[in-house]
């Protein structure tokens, strides 16, 4: 992983202690989809999607390869914009009414 992803990843968990506390980030569940796409659910049940790579990763289990199947989320992170981290943002805010957000390189 890239020290700009790492950090994505790390600001990512912060935020999700941040909103459900010490307690809950370590009772934290983690999916991860391949590559670098992972869902993060708190004890409290905040769900947080970063780098929704997952319809044509070949990394995905093909039992995950459903994106109504990931559920409930409240926020998408993008660590940077590569296709291979970006492919499915669009669709998954669509069916979820998730809120997403961006790194600074993948402004205006």
């Amino acid at each position: 992983m890239t020290r700009m992803t790492l950090s994505c990843l790390a600001l990512a968990l912060a935020g999700l202690m941040s909103l459900v506390g010490q307690a809950g980030a370590q009772a934290a569940d983690l999916l991860w989809y391949g590559q670098a796409a992972v869902r993060i659910t708190s004890l409290k049940g905040k769900v947080i999607v970063i780098d929704p790579f997952i319809l044509k990763n070949p990394k995905t289990p093909a039992a995950l390869k459903d994106l109504s199947k990931v559920g409930k989320v409240d926020l998408i992170l993008v660590t940077h914009g590569h296709f291979d981290h970006t492919a499915d943002v669009v669709a998954l805010a669509k069916l979820t009414g998730a809120n997403f957000g961006l790194n600074a390189d993948m402004a205006g």
